[in-house]
């Protein structure tokens, strides 16, 4: 997703990684950007460091540049870290993923309801989700050049939650403690980029780039680049004369005075300064405090906890003045509520003091993850890293694999509280009721069918054999043996019986047939009849030139032939096969 839309595609195109087109398929938006063919820093870093000096400081230089054309566009990277750098294989730096950037008014922006970046490399302000400028990038530069110069990133941790605390809390160990070979003047420009307070920081990424250019000669005096380091600065005498030559041709011609006289006046205008100095101190603390010595005292009342419009109320009850100082989020204190006082409460004030007062936001809003089809670890990580927690977890049957996520409450998409609890609804398979297996043997097929068919097992293959012991078409023999515990839908194959083996024993003899019809061609019909079992064995139409049909006939015993003649009786006799 990119916030930032058009403003984006502009920057990047005109800076380091090009921007082809951008769209939109469905909910999620997209960005076509050029293929880089090289490493990212982290792989680099994991790779090779620590580095050199001038290794680190050509690839921060290169990095501020990006950033600080982003900032001038108005635009807030937001998750720099070494992933999101890219080294193409001559060894230029691209700074790629503005997938969370925001465009920013000319101040600051408050950050969203859901935090977002890599805690390893987010500023202090951007864990506590308060207002973020460019210096939260800055911020983010100095954990990368950190980890370029020591191999090592500054805070570790077992949870993302204990890193983020380290950032807000944990003094930073100077790079120079673990890699000596670090220069003074690169150390300071970490410290400095990296520091908790975001007001002590560069107020700039062209402020750090001066810096970095500045750095390798190592013979500036850092403590007093970019920033007063309070020293004072002792004018230069003026040597007599030096100035007067360039005057006027009258000038030239008046006379020196006399050392004496240049004491004495020397004297008068150092005593005539103090002298002005003391009355103007006076007559400042005159006018200053001349107000506060006719006020009474007041008790500030205790406001933490308290409805602004209470607080105004009672402030204003007591003579005392207000203002807001900052609004921030707060997890204990409601939205709208004085999370803190300056001064506090029960100390002593003159009347129409100002108050200053810390107003809460209320918590923390997140948005929920998509955790639909995602296994029951993957879906715990996410919430995690969303600052959610793990509310009651559910199975029930599904046709999902098991341990995954198939509802989720509340639903993907929601805006909550940080820390609201997810409950979770997971699959443990499918809904199948196990049963013992049937004894089939010596049922028919027909009836071991049904059998299957009620209890749901699939019936996949049927073989047959000759079995002197087993009826036709009765069961042999199954796969699943009976008494054997089995799910619905089980697949099972059964041996069928084709009765006893077929033994032919029957004898072969001819009939002659003799063709007594009266008319030049007849339909001859010859039908044998044998056990109740009829045959025919011939009948076509038959010329009388022949004068006799002859047929081999097969069968055992006795058995009748009958001969039809266009479909009478001609004649019938008994076969007896011997």
């Amino acid at each position: 997703c990119n916030p930032a839309g058009e403003e984006i595609d502009e920057m990047l195109s005109s800076s380091d990684g090009s921007v082809y087109d951008i769209g939109v398929d469905g909910d999620v938006n997209y960005i076509i950007m050029e293929y880089i063919e090289g490493i990212t820093l982290k792989e680099a870093i994991l790779k090779d460091a620590p580095f050199s000096n001038k290794v680190i400081i050509d690839i921060s230089l290169q990095i501020a540049a990006a950033l600080s054309h982003a900032h001038k566009n108005k635009i807030i990277h937001r998750d720099i870290k070494p992933q999101n750098i890219l080294i193409t294989k001559d060894n230029r730096i691209k700074v790629a993923d503005f997938g969370i950037a925001r465009a920013v008014t000319d101040a600051t922006v408050v950050n969203t309801s859901t935090l977002m970046g890599t805690v390893h490399y987010a500023s202090p302000e951007q864990l506590k989700g308060s207002i973020v400028d460019e210096r939260t990038d800055i911020y983010s530069l100095g954990v990368i050049m950190y980890e370029m110069a020591t191999g090592n990133l500054p805070y570790e941790g077992e949870a993302p939650i204990t890193i983020a605390l380290k950032h807000m809390n944990e003094v930073l160990i100077p790079p120079k403690l673990i890699n000596e070979a670090i220069i003074d003047s690169l150390n300071s420009i970490i410290l400095k980029t990296m520091d908790k307070t975001a007001a002590y920081r560069y107020d700039s990424a062209q402020s750090l780039i001066e810096d970095l250019e500045k750095a390798l000669s190592d013979k500036i005096d850092f403590q007093g680049s970019n920033f007063d380091s309070g020293k004072t600065t002792v004018l230069p005498l003026i040597k007599e004369g030096s100035n007067h030559k360039k005057q006027s041709g009258n000038l030239k011609k008046a006379k020196k005075p006399k050392k004496k006289n240049q004491k004495h006046v020397y004297f008068l205008t150092i005593l005539s300064a103090l002298i002005l100095s003391i009355v103007f101190i006076a007559f400042s603390s005159y006018v200053f405090l001349k107000g506060d010595l006719f006020k009474s005292d007041v008790t500030v009342p205790a406001l933490i906890d308290m409805p602004y419009s209470e607080a105004k109320a009672l402030l204003n009850e007591n003579g005392l003045d207000y203002v807001i100082f900052e609004e921030r989020f707060d997890h204990s204190i409601a939205n709208g509520n004085i999370i803190l006082q300056e001064p506090a409460a029960n100390e002593i004030v003159k009347e129409g003091y100002t108050v200053k007062l810390t107003v809460s936001l209320g918590k923390v809003k997140t948005r929920v993850p998509n955790l639909l089809n995602l296994t029951s670890t993957e879906a715990k990580i996410a919430i995690e890293n969303n600052n959610l927690s793990i509310g009651e977890v559910e199975y029930k049957y599904n046709d999902l694999p098991m341990d995954t996520v198939f509802e989720q409450l509340p639903k993907a998409g929601s805006l909550v509280d940080e820390d609201t609890p997810i409950n979770l609804t997971l699959s443990q398979g499918l809904d199948v009721e196990t049963f013992i297996m049937p004894n089939l043997i010596g049922k028919t097929l027909e009836s071991a069918k049904g059998n299957l068919s009620e209890l749901g097992i699939t019936l996949s293959g049927v073989k047959r054999e000759t079995n002197e012991e087993i009826d036709l078409d009765h069961i042999i023999s199954q796969s699943v043996p009976s008494g054997t515990e089995i799910y619905q839908n089980t697949s099972i194959t059964l041996l069928v019986s084709d009765g006893p083996e077929f033994v032919d024993n029957s004898i072969t003899k001819t009939l002659m047939i003799p063709l007594s019809f009266d008319a030049e061609e007849a339909q001859v019909k010859v039908v044998m009849t044998q056990d109740t079992t009829k045959t025919i064995l011939f009948e076509d139409l038959v010329k009388k030139e022949k004068e006799n049909l002859s047929l081999e006939i097969q069968g055992n015993g006795k058995a009748l032939v009958e001969v039809f003649f266009d479909g009478s009786l001609a004649f019938s006799e008994e076969e007896i096969f011997e």
